[in-house]
């Protein structure tokens, strides 16, 4: 009652203002219909990972691979290829959950003046159906192409109607470990491995505004790559699913010696998509 009495006092002032909120909501309602229907369009990229200043180039992606975008939390998605002549970003085909098949289309459009954007891309250019799929990262990453390949890409962003390009960085969706070792002896044979086993397979679904990888099969070893060496130290890394609590040991065989580093971190290492997550050793021998 309090609130009617107000209103009663400042009668005139509050009745101007409420027309005039009136006339700004009907303009807003009015926008937000003249956009519907109208294509969406998109620039597309591949960032690297976040992290103290160590990055990871996006070589493993390049504009011939297909990015897959839904707008509908994925129950559809369009496929988008790049196309070289024109330098844009263009509508392949769509998947039509009804048919279980690909159809061909004109492309996104939007469908309120403020949507959430789902975009997915695979390094070995399997596609996004149905709001799920499989993704594979290789237990034996020793080389820098089965590192490479354990990777896939992704974003989920909200966006504002534009009569522009919608810009889209899809980011690495899975985490990076990196093992520096030193005081080692025959770093340039050295091996690193996560004892701790993680699985390998598993399968991506969208909705409620994540990317999600949840577990298909039985846990593998970890092998790692190793990307870098001095005379006295080594630099491993590889790629895993995303992991809050991280623990156990990382076996390392140096010079025909096994070392076992356990991950002494409270609750476990978080491992995160995107990121480098670093665990330092020193051999002592």
């Amino acid at each position: 009652m309090e609130a009617i009495r107000k209103y009663l006092v400042y009668g005139t002032a509050v009745l101007l203002s409420l027309l005039s909120l009136c006339a700004c909501s009907s303009d807003d309602d009015s926008e937000g219909l003249e956009v519907i229907g109208k294509p969406m369009t998109f620039d597309i990229s591949f960032a690297g990972d976040i992290g103290e200043g160590r990055t990871r180039a996006a070589t493993a992606l390049s504009t011939d691979r297909k990015v897959y975008i839904s707008t509908d939390a994925g129950k559809t998605f369009y496929e988008y290829g790049y196309n070289t002549s024109s330098g844009l970003w263009e509508a392949e085909k769509k998947y039509n959950p009804v048919t279980e098949a690909w159809e061909t289309t004109d492309g996104i459009i939007w469908t309120s003046s403020s949507m959430i954007i789902y975009a997915l891309a695979f390094v070995d250019n399997r596609k996004m159906v149905n709001g799920s799929t499989t993704v594979e990262i290789n237990a034996d990453q020793t080389t820098e192409a089965a590192l490479n390949q354990s990777d896939f890409y992704g974003v989920v962003t909200p966006v504002t109607y534009t009569t522009g390009k919608v810009s889209l960085t899809l980011q690495h969706q899975v985490g990076r470990l990196q093992v520096e070792v030193t005081n080692c002896k025959s770093p340039s044979t050295m091996t690193c491995q996560l004892a701790t086993a993680r699985y390998t397979v598993g399968t991506v679904t969208v909705g409620n505004e994540r990317i999600e990888v949840t577990s298909q099969n039985t846990a593998g070893t970890i092998m790692f790559y190793r990307k870098a060496t001095t005379s006295t130290t080594a630099t491993f890394v590889a790629n895993i699913f995303e992991l809050g609590n991280l623990a156990g040991n990382v076996t390392i065989v140096d010079d025909g010696n096994t070392y076992n580093a356990a991950i002494q971190t409270r609750g476990g290492l978080a491992v995160d998509p995107g990121y480098i997550t670093q665990i330092n050793v020193r051999l002592l021998n």
